[in-house]
């Protein structure tokens, strides 16, 4: 399938684009507001990156785990990364010194698109079907809905 991007990866990279939004945004030179640019960074993380997070978790990892210990390694760090990613936002919402932790969030998420995008998504594409990227698709476009 490799060469084929299928809509699952396009989908994958497409849900990527506000975690890449706010990662530039919090790792700008000038931040001259702080506080709300922390207020909109926790409600995108809730509303978008946390669902986002949560479906890759109990969809794609579900399905092909087990099946490619470099996936299985890739998964896991990406799944400690959400974990790291959760953390840092809940202590934004009640952190005073919030421009290094903006700063900080910035550059985990940072770092979390490259791995998707540099090991993850090549891994989980040779590891799948065709018919079996369609599935995974299907499920994440039905879960988004609901």
């Amino acid at each position: 399938m490799s060469g084929h991007a299928h809509p699952l990866i396009k989908d994958l990279k497409s849900a990527n684009s506000a975690m890449q939004a706010l990662s530039t945004q919090l790792q700008a030179i000038d931040i001259t507001d702080p506080v709300t640019l922390a207020r909109r960074a926790v409600q995108t993380f809730h509303g978008q990156l946390l669902p986002q997070f949560q479906m890759e978790e109990e969809i794609v990892h579900a399905f092909v785990a087990g099946r490619d210990e470099n996936l299985d390694q890739v998964m896991y760090i990406l799944k400690d990364d959400h974990a790291e990613i959760e953390v840092l936002f809940r202590k934004l919402e009640s952190e005073v010194n919030q421009l290094s932790l903006l700063r900080a969030i910035g550059s985990l998420l940072e770092e979390h698109l490259r791995t998707e995008e540099t090991e993850f998504f090549n891994l989980l594409e040779a590891s799948l079907s065709p018919e079996e990227s369609i599935l995974i698709h299907q499920q994440l476009r039905r879960a988004s809905k609901t």
